[in-house]
């Protein structure tokens, strides 16, 4: 497993300590982590003010949770084949495009779903949604 070394304090904690999500660990910390790392490889190092942000939020009929950061943004050709197998946003790096076609399938598999909200100057967001396992 690739892990990053992500500099203290470059990620916001927007989780609100009231929500418990009881997910499969091993599938959620892959989706997570390929997320957080693209979130982290393709900052703006240029920019003072580098963000990553991760909230969740309780929805009605599950949770939310998205990841953001000020970095590259997505071209917009490429914003709708992102999830496609071997789609690569940006060839400065190293990168088979298998990270975010993993998220996606793994989301299937549990029943939720991964999207990017948007890609511009202000930040790139991505949303995880994870449907309500309690509910019956």
């Amino acid at each position: 497993v690739h892990r990053l070394s992500i500099p203290k304090g470059l990620i916001k904690n927007g989780i609100t300590p009231d929500i418990k999500i009881e997910y499969d660990e091993y599938l959620l910390d892959i989706v997570l982590e390929n997320l957080v790392n693209n979130a982290y490889k393709f900052r703006r190092d240029n920019s003072e003010e580098q963000f990553i942000k991760i909230s969740i939020s309780r929805l009605n009929d599950g949770f939310e949770i998205i990841i953001s950061n000020n970095g590259q943004i997505i071209p917009d050709d490429l914003q709708t084949k992102i999830f496609d197998i071997f789609t690569v946003a940006n060839d400065q790096y190293d990168g088979a495009g298998l990270g975010l076609y993993e998220a996606k399938v793994i989301m299937s598999k549990m029943e939720g779903n991964v999207k990017l909200l948007k890609s511009d100057l202000e930040s790139t967001d991505f949303s995880i949604f994870l449907g309500d396992i309690n509910k019956v």
